[in-house]
């Protein structure tokens, strides 16, 4: 993944979609457990995110399947549990990748 779209992803989702996508996901923190500041910095990271289900295959490098979230979501196990939640916003913003 290249830098620029790294940007383009964070930019586009403005924060952690955790918040966003699951009221109950609790504050954005970092790897530690700290709380996110409200201006974080650089400690977003982004995702991939698979159409479907399947070991072994990685979600393409695109803006249609990537998502930013904090170190905490993206690495306390909140992504995995809600990958039905992260494409349903996806597909919601990329109708066409996602038929």
């Amino acid at each position: 993944m290249t830098g620029e779209l790294r940007r383009a992803v964070i930019h586009r989702d403005g924060w952690c979609v955790a918040e966003t996508l699951d009221p109950q996901a609790g504050p954005c923190r970092d790897r530690w457990g700290e709380l996110l500041p409200t201006d974080p910095g650089d400690v977003w990271e982004v995702d991939h995110v698979k159409a479907e289900p399947m070991m072994g295959r990685k979600a393409p490098s695109d803006m249609a399947h990537l998502v930013t979230l904090c170190p905490w979501h993206h690495q306390g196990g909140w992504a995995t549990s809600h990958r039905d939640a992260e494409r349903d916003y996806l597909r919601s913003l990329y109708p066409e990748s996602w038929q």
